[in-house]
């Protein structure tokens, strides 16, 4: 790592100093080393780094004491990477680079929108992030890329802070969350010195009121690679059952696969046309009834698709929806239930 070590033990001692009334984070008087003088130097640095400050405060106060010392964690990691991946070749921060502020600026961004992804979600439950970050040094040996970078984000429960009668949902749900941990170093077989890598879990909207989605997305870049790989799945959790998703928790029976199938078949040829390279429809079907590729829009169940499943890299990552009222016949009655009323009723013929 390319951090001074006297800089490490200032920064960490950022994060439990008050709030002071300047314009970045930390007393710009008292600013002596690359970072502190990078972003007091730099009047939308020195503002986002207080941005940034208050609301990290605001949420570490909402944690109780084993969440908030995770969060702790995740902060001191993020405060030692930025400066190690922004820095110029010869290893330091360089005010009068560009390159480097506009470097800062975006991990700032970066960061800043991890943060906002505390929130309250089911039954008053506070969400919080889960972040690891790491910076190396590149061995593709490549002169124009120096370091490799690895992020990861996942929400996690305060289960500490959770009421009593709320502690077996806080556990369930913190459990279902970490139950496949992503991780980092996971870069499909790349070397983690030649590749970048940046993963999140966070939550995403559910049509259905039975239903807490989440979803996993991931980034990889080797390093001299032609394009990236992106990929995304779906996980779910049942708030009524207490449990993860399972499919015949949205559909009966298993006559739904044979419907559901064709439906997803004929949208997919349709968007993709000459493009769509399914050459059995047995093929596309272990796809289509994996909950992983599913997410409940209001108007139907999104079919998602990762690059190569279904079409070729350029046709990117499809996704088709069907509607909910094409559907009905298979629906579990209780998952139907949760649905808005007007998408499930039938089309008049």
């Amino acid at each position: 790592m390319r951090i001074a070590i006297p800089f490490i033990t200032l920064v960490l001692g950022i994060l439990f100093q008050p709030p002071v009334a300047l314009a970045a984070s930390f007393d710009c008087a008292k600013a002596k080393q690359p970072a502190e003088l990078l972003i007091c130097g730099v009047p939308a640095l020195s503002k986002v780094d207080s941005q940034m400050g208050e609301i990290y405060r605001k949420n570490l106060a909402e944690l109780a004491p084993s969440a908030s010392q995770i969060y702790k964690d995740g902060q001191r990691d993020w405060l030692i990477y930025w400066p190690g991946l922004c820095a110029n070749d010869a290893g330091k921060l360089d005010p009068k680079s560009d390159e480097t502020v506009q470097c800062a600026k975006t991990e700032y961004a970066a960061r800043i929108a991890t943060l906002k992804l505390q929130k309250r979600t089911v039954e008053n439950l506070l969400a919080y992030p889960v972040s690891h970050y790491r910076v190396l040094k590149s061995t593709a040996g490549l002169d124009f890329i120096k370091t490799a970078h690895h992020t990861e984000t996942r929400m996690a429960i305060d289960v500490e802070g959770a009421n009593a009668e709320q502690k077996a949902l806080a556990d369930a749900l913190n459990h279902w969350l970490g139950a496949s941990p992503i991780e980092t170093s996971s870069t499909n077989g790349e070397d983690e010195t030649t590749s970048d890598t940046e993963i999140q879990l966070s939550f995403r909207e559910s049509a259905s009121s039975l239903i807490l989605s989440a979803q996993q997305s991931g980034f990889l870049m080797g390093h001299g690679a032609a394009h990236p790989l992106s990929t995304a799945s779906q996980r779910h959790f049942n708030l009524l059952s207490k449990r993860p998703l399972r499919a015949d928790d949205i559909f009966q029976g298993k006559a739904w696969e044979d419907t559901l199938t064709p439906l997803v078949e004929k949208a997919l040829k349709k968007q993709l046309a000459e493009n769509y390279s399914v050459e059995k429809i047995e093929t596309l079907k272990a796809l289509v009834v994996e909950p992983a590729h599913w997410v409940f829009d209001k108007k139907g169940l999104t079919v998602t698709f990762n690059p190569y499943e279904v079409a070729p890299y350029a046709a990117g990552a499809p996704e088709v929806t069907i509607p909910w009222s094409a559907l009905t016949s298979g629906l579990n009655p209780v998952f139907s239930a949760s649905l808005p009323k007007a998408q499930t009723s039938r089309r008049s013929p």
